[in-house]
């Protein structure tokens, strides 16, 4: 349309003005009117030519304002016109300026999520000031909840029994979010995407409790003791510990992993407590004033609700384990040939998930041997990892459904203080000791109801101050650390001696000397000097000649009436103790008792002793001396290294 001004060439002030002169001629020409014409020269008669004047001068006054009339109202006309095209084009300004910004705006979050596997594909990210909500991390639950360090088992199918009831609850209230503007933060929670896979296997082989325990505590971390043995409250545990010390079979665990988030407790600012938490924590409180009344009934049901630990970090996921089975047997032989076996595992860990494409024929060869030689089952935890391996492909899977593959534990007694409780009105000072004094009892708890076999914590082995080992010994250059995990990974080695007190200048300085079952050793009391002794390694026995143990004797074995017997009713006597694990037998006539019985809480140390041999037997020696009779030579005991007997 074309503009106003291409249409009239008259203003709308001039209209006024105009408008305004006519008005005063219309005011002039009454004036005159009411005063008559001055002078008339017409020859026309007096009461004739005043009427004839005044007709024609109201014809004029009228036409004048009709054509006023009409000019005001085109004008009006032309001006409407012209507003509605002002309308218009300001409208379709607004319309493109909201088009540009919001393509504008779309394109800027295509560029934002170009290639962002830690966003969900079906919510737009959204802006840090905008009025929409924020993502959540999925699955955080995991973090407010409590754990049983004695029930729980990371290697579980399904999600891991440890965790139990909330202790925290998540508030958004405070509005909190990372610093990318993504995800809602709860209060008292530090989160950070953490995007990263390895599908390559790493894999541990387990022989002992010891090491079954120290693979589990890798997945769940735990600050304290005093509950007892950690995960033995499990069915999964208690299968696996099973497997390990029947001496039959080894555990050997392939994993990959992919992480997606981080998660951390702000315990400077915590989040808030959970409703039924706070129940139970004025329900201690109130054990506090009964001073004379026994309230562990109150603290054994605390504990069986809300664990023993409460979540201190948390890495959310996706794990994928394969936990193989071998015989004892098959991995001797492995050993002897010199084969790295937890090498073969991660090669067959990737040749069964279908990346076998990048070994190498050998490669492959040995995975194919390898899984010929165990039994195997898969514990997946969060999604699988892809047919081809492909680790992105993982990451873009995982982020749906990530749980705890690995986390930090706090023992639950720590919540008990001022930076949680402060302004609860309890006396949590008084309920933390409480908690500190029951937990000793809650290990005994779980056993009187056959959930547990055994309150006493899991060592690398039995330690003897101040004993050196003698014989035959394999030495490497090593600290002690590395010296336990070495005798510990060797399917032969049963016991170490270390220096712990040489120096740099010392010859013995890091000399680790490993001993097997099949060699000739005596003990010595050595100052400086520490042996180690891997009982739960020791395949049938272990002999020490000319040896003594330091310590105390079982008291059931001091109250026997049989005061001489044979090494072999020696041996009898120890099998049929539960708690015995080593005994000393001489053939010597100037001692009270000529087999004398020891439990292992029970040896300090080793010391020479001419004619007195000292043996420390494995829980499979049971089945061993079932194939010697009582009618076999009294004096014999099974050998450990063929099979037959030995005369001592």
């Amino acid at each position: 349309m074309a503009s106003f001004d291409e249409q009239v060439e008259i203003s709308l002030p001039e209209i006024y003005h105009v408008n305004n002169h006519l008005r005063e001629e219309n005011r002039m020409l009454k004036s005159w009117l009411e005063k008559g014409r001055p002078c008339d020269t017409s020859k026309e008669t007096d009461d004739k030519k005043p009427i004839k004047w005044k007709g024609r001068l109201m014809n004029t006054l009228l036409v004048s304002k009709f054509f006023l009339v009409v000019f005001i109202a085109i004008a009006l006309v032309l001006v409407i016109f012209h507003l509605k095209d002002l309308i218009g084009e300001v409208t379709d300004f607004q319309t493109y300026s909201k088009q540009a910004i919001l393509e504008k705006t779309n394109d800027n979050l295509q560029q934002k999520k170009r290639l962002s596997i830690s966003l969900r594909e079906d919510v737009s990210l959204q802006e840090c000031h905008g009025p929409y909500l924020k993502r959540s991390f999925p699955d955080m639950d995991y973090a407010l909840l409590g754990y049983n360090i004695l029930k729980g088992y990371p290697m579980s199918i399904g999600h891991d029994p440890g965790f139990t009831y909330p202790i925290f609850r998540a508030n958004y209230s405070n509005n909190d979010q990372t610093a990318d503007c993504q995800y809602s933060v709860p209060k008292g929670l530090i989160l950070i995407p953490d995007v990263s896979c390895i599908t390559s296997f790493s894999s541990k082989i387990v022989q002992t409790q010891y090491e079954l325990q120290q693979s589990l505590s890798v997945s769940a971390h735990i600050s304290g003791g005093g509950w007892g043995v950690s995960f033995s409250a499990s069915a999964g545990y208690k299968e696996a510990s099973s497997t390990v010390t029947s001496g039959q079979w080894i555990m050997i665990y392939s994993s990959a992993k992919c992480n997606y988030y981080y998660c951390k407790l702000e315990k400077t600012s915590p989040p808030p407590f959970h409703p039924v938490f706070l129940n139970w924590v004025h329900k201690l409180n109130r054990t506090i004033s009964n001073s004379y009344k026994d309230d562990s009934d109150t603290y054994m049901a605390f504990f069986d609700h809300y664990g023993t630990h409460f979540v201190d970090e948390a890495t959310f996921g996706a794990s994928f384990t394969y936990e193989h089975k071998m015989s004892s047997s098959s991995y001797s032989k492995m050993q002897e040939k010199g084969t790295n076996v937890a090498v073969m595992a991660s090669y067959s860990g990737l040749f069964s998930i279908g990346a076998g494409f990048n070994l190498d024929s050998s490669q492959r060869e040995q995975a194919s041997v390898f899984q010929s030689e165990v039994q195997t089952s898969t514990v997946t935890i969060g999604a699988p990892p892809p047919a081809n391996g492909d680790t992105m492909t993982w990451a873009s899977t995982v982020k749906e459904t990530p749980v705890p593959t690995q986390y930090s534990l706090t023992p639950i007694a720590e919540l008990f203080c001022s930076d949680y409780m402060e302004y609860l009105g309890v006396r949590y000072d008084e309920i933390k000791l409480r908690i500190e004094k029951y937990k000793n009892e809650y290990c005994s708890y779980l056993h009187k109801k056959g959930l547990v076999d055994t309150c006493q914590d899991l060592t690398e082995g039995l330690i003897l101050k101040e004993t050196a080992l003698s014989g035959t010994t394999d030495v490497e250059n090593l600290d002690r650390s590395r010296c336990i995990k070495a005798c510990l990974e060797r399917y032969s080695c049963v016991a170490i001696s270390f220096c712990r007190e040489c120096t740099t200048n010392d010859y013995n300085y890091n000399s680790c000397q490993m001993y097997t079952e099949s060699i000739s050793i005596t003990g010595t009391k050595t100052n400086g000097m520490e042996t180690t002794i891997i009982i739960s390694k020791i395949k049938k026995q272990l002999k020490f000649s000319d040896t003594a143990i330091i310590g105390r004797e079982r008291i059931a074995n001091q109250t026997m009436n049989v005061r001489r017997m044979n090494v072999h009713d020696c041996l009898s006597r120890c099998l049929d103790d539960a708690h015995c694990v080593a005994f000393t037998f001489c053939e010597c006539s100037n001692t009270e008792r000529n087999c004398k019985l020891y439990s292992e809480e029970g040896i300090n140390q080793l010391e020479t002793e001419r004619g007195t041999d000292t043996y420390f037997i494995s829980n499979m020696l049971q089945s061993v001396y079932d194939i010697y009779p009582t009618s076999a030579t009294p004096t014999s005991i099974p050998s450990s290294g063929n099979g037959t007997s030995k005369d001592t």
